[in-house]
């Protein structure tokens, strides 16, 4: 009856798991974000060197996502353009990706901060993250006004000029 009994080598079968395990990252090109050796004590730049691969592969598919949405954009507008007798353009629209990923803020701000006298203020604010700064153009007006606030100097947008 050896037969009914299946004889299973235990030390194969791990070796088979572990050896598909890697070939399925190797073969998409992706690092296995949940090995040991991956994370460990490495800084933001290290773990960005590791994710170049996967970096490249996103690169490549917001290349394709943005022509296919251009297209629909075109569309879109075409029929709204020919339904309701409007005039709008689809060039006007305006595709913005951003990845996913942890930034160092710290270490942007820094580099910012250190241009100082060397590039000009609003270079500096375009410098940092979009979390902080989303209009650098705004953020110099912004500054200014509270300048003359603070120096209780009348200002007017003609002072600009």
């Amino acid at each position: 009856a050896e037969w009914l009994v299946k004889n299973i080598n235990d030390t194969t079968a791990e070796n088979y798991k572990n050896r598909v395990y890697k070939d399925i990252f190797f073969l998409s090109q992706v690092p296995a974000l949940s090995d040991e050796s991956f994370a460990g004590n490495l800084t933001g730049v290290a773990i960005k060197y590791k994710l170049i691969g996967l970096e490249e592969l996103a690169i490549m598919k917001q290349t394709k996502f943005e022509a296919a949405q251009k297209k629909m954009i075109k569309l879109a507008t075409d029929y709204i353009n020919l339904r309701y007798n409007k005039d709008f353009d689809a060039e006007t629209v305006k595709q913005k990706y951003e990845r996913n990923f942890i930034a160092n803020e710290e270490e942007m701000i820094a580099n910012a901060k250190n241009l100082e006298g060397i590039v000009s203020r609003e270079t500096q604010l375009q410098m940092l993250p979009s979390g902080i700064v989303t209009d650098s153009g705004r953020e110099m007006e912004q500054l200014l006004s509270e300048a003359m606030r603070e120096e209780r100097l009348p200002y007017s947008e003609e002072d600009d000029l």
